[in-house]
């Protein structure tokens, strides 16, 4: 898996964009691993990365947001073992931190070495960093679909519609109880 995130990252000049395409291509490999474990089953797909996946929003995004939409057979902390493991059989090395004392849950992923290992970083700790956010309760009534994600990899995912992912970024941008500007650019 390395020598194709070096290969894929040698299309680009910058740190900056090393990095951003490079956090990419992992949020991809990951919802990859979503897919292979039948995570699927029990999320949906959402968020800022939903747009710019599926959609080709531009902006980069640094997490991965789902709901939870089938508690049956779904843990937290089975969900956070097997993407570690997972990461691991694709020859990476990353740590993952779980929280699920609040409504949202999360996951950090700290992909240990790679940054290192492609010459991205000189700095031997620096680790890239995706959280996984999953809402153990989201709103009701979003209709979901599911597109074919044929970027590094080919498998399906699980989302909101368009229309879906759009009234939670409305809901985001009037309701939220502090800004983030890119609420109201991912709306515009």
């Amino acid at each position: 898996m390395i020598e194709i995130l070096r290969k894929e990252i040698a299309k680009f000049e910058t740190r900056e964009d090393k990095f951003n395409y490079l956090r990419e291509i992992l949020q991809i490999l990951i919802l990859k691993i979503i897919h292979d474990s039948g995570f699927f089953k029990n999320l949906v797909f959402t968020g800022g990365t939903a747009l710019r996946i599926l959609f080709d929003l531009r902006r980069f995004s640094e997490d991965l947001d789902f709901s939870l939409a089938n508690k049956s057979g779904y843990t937290l902390s089975q969900f956070s073992q097997s993407l570690k493991n997972q990461i691991f059989q694709y020859g990476l090395e990353a740590d993952t931190k779980e929280n699920d004392k609040k409504t949202v849950h999360q996951v950090d992923v700290k992909f240990k070495s790679v940054l290192l290992d492609l010459d991205v970083s000189s700095l031997p700790g620096e680790k890239l960093f995706i959280r996984v956010e999953v809402d153990s309760n989201p709103p009701k009534g979003g209709k979901t679909g599911i597109s074919l994600i044929h970027r590094y990899f080919i498998f399906p995912v699980a989302h909101f519609d368009l229309p879906s992912l759009y009234a939670t970024k409305l809901c985001a941008c009037f309701f939220r109880k502090y800004v983030k500007g890119r609420d109201f650019y991912d709306l515009l």
